[in-house]
């Protein structure tokens, strides 16, 4: 195959990150609760923080956030009772 007839992968990157299109790189609700999830547990990488803050709904990320920190609390507490039960 001649050099021209391969289209290079690099341009086609390029293409998506200056097209803009929202409905490629928008974050879905399942993408959310793994941001969410993945920056609780400190190992979101830098481009999905980037993806968050430029194509993410604010009010998405703190609903998830509040919703995982009740599920958080409710767990603990959980856990303290049974072994408050277990030890008794």
């Amino acid at each position: 195959m001649s050099a021209g007839s391969q289209p290079p992968a690099a341009p086609d990157d390029q293409q998506h990150a200056t097209s803009g299109s929202l409905t490629e790189r928008s974050v879905g609700p399942l993408g959310v609760l793994a941001s969410v999830f993945r920056a609780w547990f400190g190992v979101q990488n830098e481009a999905n923080r980037v993806r968050d803050f430029t194509h993410g709904n604010p009010r998405s990320f703190i609903i998830a956030g509040i919703v995982f920190v009740i599920v958080m609390v409710v767990v603990v507490m959980m856990a303290v009772n049974a072994a408050i039960s277990a030890s008794s």
